[in-house]
């Protein structure tokens, strides 16, 4: 499997569910990723792969993102070399899937979060640039939605950078006092080229300001 395990959610089930991205061992000249989600019924001894699913793009669907919308409905993101993210829903607490459909959301081939807030709401955060390859990797920016992920808000800039400068490969949580905590991989390109974690942290409403206030 290439890629960490990061996209890991215990459902309102118990049941635990996880996806993660591979390359069939015919598909790796050329690349072509593939997503696999696994689920399991006793606390992760044992794990039942239920669905695989890719998008016909170059290099196919990788490093996908889940949050679970009710109980059973599920909502996934996947980055992939189209210049914009690609969606999938389950129905079936990740049993089965829809067939991938491109988004509107502009993005390089880069990583992407969502994260369900205690008030309800789900964010996204992901570079918004439209982009075939992996940059440019900013401006980083989160956006919301309210009506299970069918639209979403005008995306709020996080930071920003410049050149072949990048800000990706980031986690995000939500602290037990509702602040949203961000760590982010902030590549420096001018040589010696460096990397730093970088931490931002805001709040649920600074997201629902319009930008302009």
């Amino acid at each position: 499997f290439y890629g960490a395990p990061e996209a890991f959610l215990q459902l309102q089930s118990g049941e635990l569910l996880m996806a993660v991205c591979f390359l069939p061992p015919d598909q790796r000249e050329p690349q072509h990723y593939h997503v696999a989600f696994l689920r399991s019924e006793d606390e992760g001894e044992t794990w039942d792969r239920t669905h695989i699913l890719t998008v016909p793009e170059e290099r196919g669907a990788m490093e996908p993102t889940i949050v679970e919308l009710e109980p059973d409905e599920l909502y996934c993101v996947l980055r992939n070399k189209s210049g914009y993210l690609y969606e999938t829903i389950s129905h079936d607490g990740g049993r089965s899937w829809s067939t991938p459909a491109k988004t509107n959301l502009p993005s390089p081939e880069a990583i992407c979060k969502l994260l369900k807030l205690q008030s309800g709401r789900v964010i996204l955060i992901w570079n918004n640039q439209s982009s075939t390859t992996q940059r440019p990797r900013y401006p980083l920016v989160v956006a919301f939605s309210d009506d299970r992920c069918k639209s979403w808000s005008k995306p709020r800039v996080i930071a920003t950078e410049s050149g072949a400068n990048q800000l990706s490969n980031f986690g995000v949580i939500q602290l037990s006092d509702g602040r949203i905590l961000l760590g982010i991989s902030h590549y420096h390109a001018t040589p010696p080229t460096t990397s730093d974690i970088d931490l931002a942290i805001f709040d649920e409403e600074w997201i629902l300001k319009d930008e302009e206030g």
